[in-house]
């Protein structure tokens, strides 16, 4: 099972491809394990030092889902695979959307283009991009439910969060950018940023320089991957 996640933690160390031939072993060796890759310690922190890295992730994140690893290590999030929100927003499938978030935060790490710079800088100054991988990956996981998927996927959180063994801070963290990720998109499209009561109360709900500039990040991987345009 180490060895297995090991595998991904090289590919992203590395920037490299996985071949045709460890692909083909990869999924006879999946099909083997039952729910005990999710509980095992040490695939779980090599998994967090993978969503730790400075540098593009959502290329090994990808490989991961496309060869059932990630839904194994991660059964919620395997529950959203294809799974097709019907709104006149999302264009992509659930999955599809968290993998095109997480290659947003990617672009940012990387950024070249200046109408980005301020965000870009931003992301630079925060320290635990894990915390905000982690978000991205969980903010969808109850969308299977129903329509009140951000409450579901709360409920979820801390069940993963201890077989990742999560400090408490993390989990509050992580908790708190799902549980708030359409918050800033929904004070810029429906309030008035000019009225105090509405900066007051938004103010009140981040709390916090470190919640802004991560609520921030997230907002935008998060609006720039529901469709072309919508950022």
């Amino acid at each position: 099972e180490l060895n297995l996640i090991k595998t991904f933690e090289y590919q992203q160390r590395f920037s490299c491809d996985i071949s045709d031939k460890l692909k083909s072993e990869i999924k006879k060796c999946i099909k083997l394990l039952d729910n005990s890759l999710s509980k095992n310690p040490e695939a779980n922190k090599v998994f967090l030092s993978i969503l730790s890295a400075r540098k593009e992730v959502e290329p090994t994140l990808r490989s991961m889902h496309e060869l059932g690893v990630l839904d194994t290590l991660i059964p919620e999030f395997g529950k959203i695979n294809c799974f097709v929100y019907y709104d006149n927003f999302h264009r992509y499938t659930a999955d599809e959307h968290t993998l095109l978030a997480l290659k947003n935060l990617d672009d940012l790490l990387k950024n070249n283009d200046a109408k980005l710079e301020r965000l870009s800088g931003i992301l630079q100054s925060i320290e635990n991009i894990h915390i905000l991988r982690l978000a991205i990956l969980f903010h969808d996981i109850g969308k299977i439910y129903g329509p009140l998927h951000t409450k579901k996927s709360l409920e979820l959180i801390p069940k993963i969060a201890k077989r990742m063994n999560l400090t408490t801070d993390e989990t509050t963290l992580v908790e708190f950018l799902v549980r708030n990720h359409t918050v800033m998109s929904n004070f810029i499209q429906t309030r008035d940023l000019n009225d105090e009561d509405s900066i007051s109360e938004f103010s009140n709900i981040v709390a916090n320089p470190e919640r802004l500039r991560m609520l921030y990040i997230l907002t935008y991987c998060d609006m720039r991957a529901v469709a072309p345009g919508v950022w």
